[in-house]
């Protein structure tokens, strides 16, 4: 696939570049809509709190998320941190394809992986020598750098090399000595990787939020502002159709479908943890009270007043 596709217009959603072949989700369709798409009825017998258990928003299923409910995944994340991540998640549960228990457990479940339970992450490049070899195609064409850069028992891994060398003239960036693969390592929910992607999250991020910030001049936010680091995987979320996947249900293969997509390199065993992420939120039942009545996510977004983090 190409690395860095031409900016879809306005219309859509800009669709993340694929991570270096080393890394890279598959190719996915980009959303045509900012507005929840239909969806089958759930199955794996999770709850479903449509329309018509929540006819009025004043039942039950009406709660919103939490700190303490988003504090279950992010167990790494400090308190202030679980407070923004909550008011970003209720205010695109509907733009953002969050609408449902499945599509919250799998956005969650995901997540999880990526960060280990942090918000503000950067990606890890702590590899040793032969890790290198067998990941980047880089390092395996050139095994000498690999030696030169990766942690052994004489030296600690040089993460920055790593960075500048793995993801030279991809996915948007510049050679090695640009630096572009270090200054656009991955950050957020989701790990946003390579300048291309960064430059089509500011796209994004206009058109989700209504606000223009220039995240490619400024990569940091997303390891520096909690409310950048929600939204960077919400937009990859949303831009990836996820939600949609994540409406065939609670299964390890539909588990897989998603984590092919986020990082299809993560191997057998990442596979199971972004699976076993998912159905633990599945099974602690942690947002089986939420509302996600559509016809009132408008209004119960609002009386949340969530607005008032988005400045």
């Amino acid at each position: 696939m190409t690395e860095h596709a031409i900016p879809a217009p306005v219309t859509t959603i800009p669709r993340p570049q694929a991570r270096p072949a080393d890394l890279g989700p598959t190719e996915q369709a980009p959303s045509q809509s900012l507005r929840p798409t239909a969806r089958p009825a759930d199955a794996a017998g999770a709850a479903s709190n449509a329309d018509a258990d929540c006819p009025t928003g004043n039942c039950e299923t009406c709660e919103v998320i939490t700190a303490a409910m988003v504090g279950t995944v992010f167990d790494r994340a400090a308190a202030s941190e679980l407070e923004v991540a909550a008011k970003e998640l209720n205010w695109a549960i509907g733009f953002g394809q969050l609408d449902s228990e499945f599509r919250l457990a799998h956005f969650h479940g995901q997540c999880r992986q990526e960060t280990a339970g942090r918000i503000l992450k950067s990606e890890n490049l702590n590899y040793r020598v032969a890790v290198l070899k067998a990941k980047f195609s880089y390092y395996g064409n050139n095994p000498a750098m690999a030696d030169l850069h990766g942690r052994s028992s004489a030296h600690a891994a040089d993460q920055e090399a790593i960075a500048n060398h793995a993801y030279a003239n991809r996915i948007g960036n510049g050679d090695i000595a640009s630096g572009d693969g270090w200054r656009y390592r991955g950050r957020g929910i989701k790990q946003l990787t390579g300048r291309a992607n960064y430059a089509d999250f500011t796209t994004g991020h206009a058109r989700l939020w209504g606000q223009t910030v220039d995240f490619e001049a400024n990569p940091d936010l997303l390891l520096t502002d909690p409310k950048y680091a929600v939204r960077s995987g919400i937009y990859f979320w949303v831009s990836h159709n996820l939600g949609q996947t994540a409406d065939r249900g609670g299964s390890r293969a539909t588990a897989d479908a998603i984590s092919t997509v986020v990082n299809r390199w993560d191997g057998d065993v990442g596979f199971t943890n972004r699976y076993n992420n998912m159905r633990a939120v599945l099974d602690a039942e942690t947002y089986k009270k939420i509302c996600f009545n559509r016809t009132l996510i408008d209004s119960n977004r609002l009386a949340r007043n969530p607005r008032g983090n988005q400045q």
